[in-house]
């Protein structure tokens, strides 16, 4: 698990089940996108708040589907903090949510957001690679 901005953090399948380590940094909130937690309640898990979508990596989600992805980072990261955004490796598809969410919350450029999520876990696809996987457009949406 590893924290971008002070309240979001993005991580893989084993944080999103390790209980206690969530405890430990604060963790009040979870985007699952890999259906893990798909049926969970919000105090199965010891969050506040709970969303699960089961999005796949690269091409082929439903772009209605990303956006609210995208727009419960904001609103649980203001509601809820601290938020876990984790998927099954912490690679791609919770970084490309939470790069769109820089993206809209900060006007920054696509490559840029991801090259800042890049410099802080560098165990995620490099922003080329994530580009060339994701028909994501520069202002965080689905094309």
């Amino acid at each position: 698990m590893t924290f971008i901005t002070d309240t979001i953090a993005i991580g893989n399948f084993i944080d999103a089940e390790d209980r206690a380590t969530r405890e430990a940094v604060g963790i009040r909130s979870i985007l699952c996108l890999n259906g893990l937690l798909q049926g969970c309640k919000p105090a199965d898990c010891g969050v506040e708040a709970l969303a699960c979508f089961n999005l796949t990596d690269g091409s082929g989600n439903d772009p209605w589907t990303f956006d609210r992805a995208v727009r419960i980072v904001g609103n649980y990261a203001f509601e809820h903090p601290k938020l876990l955004v984790h998927c099954q490796a912490g690679r791609s598809r919770s970084v490309m949510v939470v790069a769109c969410h820089l993206v809209r919350q900060n006007a920054w450029d696509l490559r840029q957001a991801l090259a800042f999520i890049h410099a802080k876990r560098p165990e995620t696809g490099t922003p080329d690679e994530l580009l060339s996987l994701w028909d994501v457009n520069n202002d965080g949406r689905i094309q």
